[in-house]
């Protein structure tokens, strides 16, 4: 008798135990970090976030999960709050070429900001707001 295990792991959490020279924040102590932040905060539309060291992206996916949960009764449109979200609110500089990848594929889902794939859909360039 095969015993079949649903393990789905957080790509994020491979990376952060690779060894290189870059070291990839566990999207738990990443979260361990945001929970010390007001609760409030997520239901700001106004407030605006910068991971000024963006490898994975990780930080700006959980701000992202937490203020679509927090935005939801002000802004009910789903698309429209993730826009709003990804162009106003979440900013991030990659210190690599290759990061900035990662974190784009991240936060957007795609490689570029304004593909196919992207769940944003107001993005013009391909970097979104994550530079290198």
């Amino acid at each position: 008798m095969t015993t079949t295990v649903n393990y789905n792991p957080d790509v994020l959490s491979c990376l952060a135990s690779l060894s290189s020279d870059e070291i990839f924040t566990p999207p738990a102590l990443a979260n361990q970090m945001l929970d010390l932040l007001p609760e409030d905060l997520w239901r700001d539309p106004n407030a605006r976030f910068l991971d000024p060291c963006c490898k994975s992206g990780v930080f700006l996916r959980e701000i992202a999960r937490r203020l679509n949960q927090g935005l939801e009764s002000l802004i009910p449109d789903r698309q429209e709050r993730i826009n709003h979200i990804m162009t106003k609110q979440l900013y991030g500089i990659a210190i690599t070429e290759l990061t900035s990848l990662i974190a784009r594929r991240t936060l957007y889902c795609s490689k570029t900001a304004n593909g196919k794939y992207s769940i944003c859909t107001a993005f013009t360039t391909p970097e979104g707001n994550i530079r290198y």
